[in-house]
């Protein structure tokens, strides 16, 4: 499972296989994506600790507080194990 920082149309933190799999992923959570060529040459790759730092300076939708580090390992390493597509942070406009 590789890691996935997307700026535009909106920020998010995508778990995907590949950078191809993180587009299909994140046009069916996120929202459409009209220029899949400039998506696809902004999108960046975190390592693993990026990952964790970033999700945990992220905001929780459930609490209002940052997610922290510890739960950020445990989101990132859920990943890996269900390796499955998935949404660790998004754009607070959109939730």
């Amino acid at each position: 499972m590789r890691f996935f920082e997307i700026n535009d149309p909106y920020f998010a933190i995508v778990a995907a296989e590949n950078e191809g799999k993180c587009l299909e992923f994140y046009e069916e959570v996120v929202c459409d994506v009209e220029d899949k060529g400039d998506f696809m040459a902004n999108i960046k790759e975190l390592e693993k600790p990026e990952a964790i730092t970033k999700v945990a300076n992220t905001v929780s939708a459930k609490t209002g507080e940052p997610v922290g580090s510890e739960e950020a390992e445990v989101q990132v390493y859920d990943c890996i194990n269900d390796n499955e597509p998935t949404l660790l942070a998004v754009d607070g406009s959109l939730v």
